[in-house]
C-alpha cells in the first residue's frame, strides 16, 4: 500500500519525465513488433503491430491512472479551467470577488469582536470549574446594610435583588469552610498613581487574596505570583505588574524583579510579572483590567474603602467590597456549590445580627458561571454586537443573490458551450462539477481578500465601540474559531449563490428552449425580488437609528456642553490630605482662573451624566421638627461657580458661594426633581433635612433649585439630585473633576491646564482628559455605531441591487430586441419602450418592498430596545426607505431601457 503510494507521489512529481519515457517504452514495444512482423513476411508490418498491440493511448490512459490520482488531476483541470474563465471575465471577477469580500469581511470582523467579547473565556485551565459569587434576597436591605454602598441588581435567573460583592469576614467564613469549592477574592483599584524609575503614570489595579493566582492556575511570565504568605499582616509589600504594564511602563526590563513600585506614594517590591494574554478576571468595562497585583493586606495604604478611614475593613460586616469568585472541586456542581455557600452565608448574616430569619428574607448566595469572567463589556455590547452580526449577515445574503443573478446571466451566455459539451457525452456530474468549482474559487478568492479586510473592519469597529484601554484589553488576532468561521462562511456563500444557477445550467430537460428561458427568467427576477426586500430592512433600520440620533441629539441636557474641557485629579494618591488638600484645590481654582481664555472653573466629585454619582438616604424635617421617611437621594459634592460652569439654570434660590465653607451652616442646592419629591405642592428653599446613618445628626438648608440634568443614559427618568458644596460633604474630601468653560476650543486650552497642575505637583497626572461634549457623544456610541453601519451597508445593498437590476433589465432588453425592433416600425414612441422595459423593474420594486416592509415588521423586536422616541414600525422611515429604493431601482432600469428605446428596427428586424 504504502509502495502503491510512494509511486503515485513520485509520479504526481515527476510526470513529464514519467510521460517521456511511457511514450518511449510504448513506441519501443510497437517498433519490436513491426521488426517481427517484417522477419516473417508482413506487407504492412506497422499496421499489423499496431492492430495486435491495441490502442496505445488508451493504454496510456490505463497506465497513467494506475501511477497517479485522477480524481485530484481531474479536479486540478477544472480549478484550471475555472481559473482561466474568470480571468477572461475580468468586470464580472471584480464584482464578484469584491462584493462577496466586502460582505465575508464585515461578518468576519464582527465576529472577530463578538468572538473576543462574549465567546472567549478566561486563559487559565479548566475555565469552566469558575464561579462568579453574588449576594442577594427579596428583601430590601436595612439602612445599616445599605449604606455600604453595594448597589446591587436584579438576577434573571433567581429573580433577587444580588450585589456583587461581600464583606472581608464573610469572605474569610466561605473561604475556611467550604467545602465544594475553592474561593478567591480581589478588589478593584481604579485610577492610582503609579511610579517606575522615576517616570510617573496613571493605572489601575486588583488587591487580591493570596491564593487568588494559585485558584486560578497562572504562572508567572517572569519572577514569581502572589501567595498566601504575602498576604498575611506584617509581610512585605510586595506587587506583581501585568506583561502589558511590564512591556509599555518597564519596556520589557528583564532585571525588573526586586526593583521598587510605586503606587499612591506606597512603595512596593516587584517579585514578578503576570503571562502575556492574562488580563485579571474581567473582560474590562467596569472592572479594569490591572496594571498592578498587590495583597489584600495593603488596602489600607492604598485605598480605604470605608467612608470613615479609621474603620478597619477586614473587621467590618457591614462593609461589602470584595468580590469572590470560586473553582470547583471535583465531583461538585454549580448547584452544589451555591447551595452550600448559601448555609454559610445564613449563618454569617444571623451572626452579625442582619436578620433574624434569613432564609425567610431570601438571603442567599447566587454562583454564576465564571469562565469568561466578569461580564462587565458582555452586558453591555451583547445585543448592539448580535445586532450588528444580523446587520452584515443581509449583506450577505444580497451579495450572495447578487452574484447568483449575475452567474445566472453568465450561464445563459454559455448555452451553447454547454449543449456541445452535453452532445459529446459529458456527464451532467461533470458539468455540475465544473461550475461548483468556478463558484469555490470565486469564494476562495473573496475569503481571502475578505479576510484581509476583516482586519481592518475589526479595528474600526473596536475604535468606534470601545474606549482605548477597553480595546487593548482585547485580544483580537483571528484564533482557530474566526477561521473556521470565515471557512464556514466561504462555503456557505458558495452554496448560497454557486448551487442553483449550476443545476439550472446544467439541465439536460428536452423542454422548448421558450420554456426554458422563462423558468431561468422567473428564478432571475425571484432573486431580485430578494435583494430589494433585504436592502429595504437595510435601509429602514438606518432610518430608524438616524431616527433615533437625532433625537439623542435633541434632548434638552438642562446644561451646556459646548466649550467645557473636563480633567480629574487626586492629589490624594500623593499623600495629600486634609486642610493640605482643600489648599491645594483652592490654589488649582485660582491659577485656572488666572488662564486668560478660562472664563469660568469649577470642579465636581463626579461629572454630569458620568454615571457614577453618589447616592444616600435623607430624612426631611417635618415643621414640628419630625422626620419623614427616608428618601433615596444621588448627589454631587460641588465647588462655587458650578452651576455657571456648566451652564444649569437656577429658578430659584441661590447656587454654592465661596462663604459656603466647613465651618459655615450646612446648605444645599436641590434639582428640580428633588424638589418635587419632597415638597410636591411648595418650595423646597429653607426646608431642612439629615443625611440618614453615620453622617446624620446636622441639619441641612435648601437654599436653591436648579434644573433637572440628564441622567447617564437619557432614555431614563430623571433622578432627583443634590448639590452640596464641596467642602462640607458626607465624608472626606478625595478626587475631583475640574470643569473648565473657555472663550476658544476647549483643548486648546489643555497645555495649560498641564502646567498649572504641574507647577503645584509635578508628580500629578491628569486623566479622563476629555470635553462636555465627547463625553455627552460616548452616551450615543452604540446608536452612532448602528446609525453608521445600516446606513453603509443599506448603500452597500442598494448598490448590489441596482447591479442586479441593471443586469436583468439589460439581459431581457436584449432579449427582447427583435420584439422592440417590430414596435418601433409599428410606431410605437420612445416612451412607450421605456416603459415596456421599465415597467418590470418597477414590478419588482413592488414586489420586493411589500415583502421588505413585511420583513421589517418581523425584526422590530430586535431593535426596538435601541431605539429612542422612535417606533421600531415608524411608518415615516419604512416610507422613506421604499421610496429611496424604489426610485434607485427605477433609476437603474433606466438606463437599458433608455437604451432599448434607441435601438435601430432595421438592424432588430435584420437580426431577426
Amino acid at each position: 500500500m504504502f509502495s502503491e503510494l510512494r509511486l503515485r507521489i513520485k509520479a504526481a512529481l515527476h510526470r513529464r519525465r514519467l510521460d517521456r519515457d511511457l511514450e518511449e517504452e510504448v513506441a519501443y514495444h510497437l517498433q519490436r513488433r513491426a521488426d517481427s512482423l517484417r522477419e516473417a513476411g508482413d506487407p504492412d508490418p506497422e499496421h499489423a503491430a499496431l492492430r495486435r498491440f491495441g490502442n496505445p493511448s488508451s493504454l496510456r490512459e490505463n497506465l497513467r491512472d494506475q501511477w497517479s490520482f485522477p480524481r485530484l488531476e481531474s479536479i486540478w483541470q477544472d480549478l484550471r479551467y475555472a481559473a482561466r474563465l474568470l480571468r477572461n471575465s475580468p468586470g464580472f471577477t471584480a464584482v464578484a470577488v469584491l462584493s462577496l469580500a466586502l460582505a465575508i469581511g464585515a461578518n468576519t470582523s464582527i465576529f472577530t469582536v463578538i468572538d473576543a467579547i462574549l465567546l472567549k473565556t478566561l486563559p487559565v485551565p479548566e475555565p469552566g470549574q469558575l464561579l462568579i459569587l453574588r449576594n442577594g434576597s427579596r428583601v430590601e436591605k436595612d439602612l445599616r446594610w445599605s449604606r455600604t454602598g453595594s448597589m446591587g441588581s436584579l438576577d434573571k435567573e433567581s429573580g433577587l435583588r444580588t450585589s456583587s460583592v461581600f464583606p472581608f469576614p464573610a469572605f474569610q467564613k466561605l473561604q475556611a469552610q467550604l467545602t465544594s469549592a475553592s474561593v478567591f477574592s480581589f478588589a478593584s483599584l481604579f485610577d492610582i498613581h503609579t511610579v517606575v524609575q522615576g517616570r510617573a503614570s496613571m493605572g489601575s489595579g486588583h488587591m487580591v487574596s493570596g491564593n487568588y493566582f494559585q485558584v486560578l492556575g497562572v504562572h508567572p511570565g517572569l519572577g514569581r505570583l502572589l501567595d498566601e504568605a504575602d498576604d498575611r499582616p506584617g509581610a512585605p509589600r510586595v506587587a506583581v505588574v501585568s506583561h502589558r504594564f511590564w512591556q509599555t511602563a518597564m519596556a520589557s526590563d528583564p532585571a525588573i524583579v526586586g526593583r521598587t513600585l510605586g503606587v499612591n506614594t506606597v512603595s512596593f517590591t516587584i517579585v514578578g510579572v503576570a503571562p502575556p494574554g492574562f488580563y485579571g478576571v474581567s473582560v474590562g468595562g467596569f472592572i479594569s483590567a490591572p496594571d498592578v497585583y498587590v495583597p489584600l493586606q495593603a488596602q489600607p495604604l492604598l485605598a480605604p474603602y470605608s467612608r470613615h478611614p479609621s474603620q478597619n475593613v477586614f473587621q467590618a460586616s457591614d462593609f461589602l467590597w470584595l468580590n469572590i469568585m470560586a473553582r470547583t472541586r471535583p465531583g461538585a456542581s454549580r448547584q452544589s456549590t451555591a447551595a452550600e455557600a448559601t448555609n454559610l452565608w445564613r449563618q454569617f448574616i444571623l451572626e452579625q445580627g442582619f436578620s433574624k430569619d434569613p432564609g425567610r428574607d431570601g438571603f442567599r448566595v447566587v454562583a454564576l458561571p465564571g469562565a469568561q469572567g466578569i461580564d462587565s463589556l458582555r452586558s453591555k455590547f451583547e445585543r448592539p454586537l448580535v445586532m450588528l452580526q444580523v446587520v452584515v449577515g443581509l449583506v450577505l445574503l444580497i451579495a450572495c443573490a447578487n452574484l447568483a443573478s449575475l452567474l445566472l446571466a453568465r450561464s445563459e451566455s454559455r448555452r451553447r458551450e454547454i449543449h456541445v459539451r452535453l452532445a459529446l457525452g459529458a456527464a451532467r456530474v461533470r458539468l455540475l462539477r465544473q461550475f461548483l468549482t468556478e463558484s469555490l474559487l470565486l469564494g476562495a478568492l473573496a475569503a481571502a481578500l475578505g479576510v484581509l479586510l476583516s482586519q481592518w473592519g475589526t479595528r474600526i469597529l473596536v475604535s468606534a465601540l470601545l474606549e482605548r484601554e477597553d480595546a487593548l484589553r482585547l485580544q483580537l488576532q483571528p484564533d482557530l474559531r474566526v477561521l473556521l468561521f470565515s471557512l464556514a462562511l466561504s462555503l456557505l456563500t458558495v452554496f448560497l449563490f454557486g448551487l442553483a444557477p449550476a443545476f439550472r445550467a446544467t439541465r439536460t430537460s428536452l423542454a422548448p428552449e421558450m420554456h426554458r428561458t422563462a423558468r431561468t427568467a422567473v428564478l432571475g427576477r425571484a432573486v431580485i425580488v430578494t435583494q430589494v426586500a433585504l436592502s429595504l430592512v437595510l435601509l429602514a433600520g438606518a432610518a430608524l437609528f438616524l431616527r433615533t440620533l437625532q433625537n439623542l441629539y435633541s434632548v434638552q441636557l438642562g446644561f451646556n456642553k459646548d466649550n467645557v474641557l473636563i480633567f480629574a485629579i487626586d492629589p490624594t494618591r500623593n499623600g495629600v490630605r486634609d486642610q493640605q488638600l482643600v489648599n491645594f484645590y483652592e490654589a488649582l481654582r485660582a491659577r485656572l482662573r488666572a488662564i486668560p481664555t478660562v472664563r469660568s472653573v469649577s470642579a465636581s466629585n463626579e461629572t454630569l451624566v458620568s454615571g457614577w454619582y453618589s447616592s444616600s438616604m435623607i430624612t426631611m424635617n417635618g415643621a414640628a421638627g419630625t422626620a419623614s421617611q427616608p428618601i433615596s437621594m444621588q448627589f454631587l459634592r460641588v465647588t462655587p461657580d458650578f452651576f455657571e460652569t456648566m451652564g444649569i439654570q437656577l429658578p430659584a434660590g441661590r447656587g454654592i458661594l465661596e462663604s459656603d465653607t466647613a465651618s459655615a451652616p450646612s446648605v444645599v442646592v436641590m434639582s428640580e426633581a428633588a424638589a418635587r419629591r419632597v415638597a410636591p405642592s411648595g418650595s423646597p428653599i429653607g426646608r431642612t433635612f439629615q443625611w440618614t446613618g453615620k453622617w446624620g445628626g446636622k441639619d441641612i438648608t435648601v437654599v436653591g433649585v436648579a434644573r433637572d440634568t440628564r441622567p447617564h443614559d437619557f432614555t431614563q427618568p430623571i433622578e432627583p439630585t443634590l448639590y452640596v458644596p464641596y467642602l462640607q460633604g458626607p465624608w472626606d474630601l478625595g478626587r475631583l473633576h475640574f470643569e473648565l468653560r473657555t472663550s476658544v476650543s476647549a483643548r486648546e486650552v489643555l497645555p495649560l491646564v498641564r502646567q498649572a497642575v504641574q507647577d503645584l505637583d509635578a508628580n500629578l497626572p491628569l486623566y479622563q482628559v476629555r470635553t462636555q461634549s465627547e463625553q455627552v457623544d460616548e452616551r450615543f456610541t452604540l446608536q452612532r455605531v448602528l446609525a453608521r453601519a445600516c446606513t453603509a451597508f443599506g448603500l452597500v445593498a442598494l448598490l448590489l441591487a441596482c447591479i442586479g437590476i441593471y443586469g436583468l433589465i439589460a439581459h431581457s432588453a436584449a432579449r427582447r430586441t427583435a420584439e422592440i425592433g417590430v414596435r418601433v416600425a409599428l410606431g410605437a414612441r420612445p416612451p412607450d419602450i421605456v416603459w415596456l422595459v421599465l415597467r418590470q423593474a418597477a414590478l419588482l420594486a413592488a414586489i420586493g418592498i411589500v415583502a421588505g416592509v413585511g420583513l421589517s415588521l418581523l425584526c422590530a423586536r430586535l431593535v426596538e430596545a435601541s431605539l429612542y422616541q422612535v417606533k421600531a414600525t415608524d411608518p415615516a422611515a419604512l416610507a422613506a426607505a421604499a421610496l429611496i429604493l424604489a426610485l434607485t431601482v427605477l433609476a437603474a432600469g433606466f438606463l437599458p431601457a433608455r437604451r432599448a428605446a434607441r435601438v435601430d428596427p432595421v438592424s432588430a428586424l435584420k437580426y431577426e
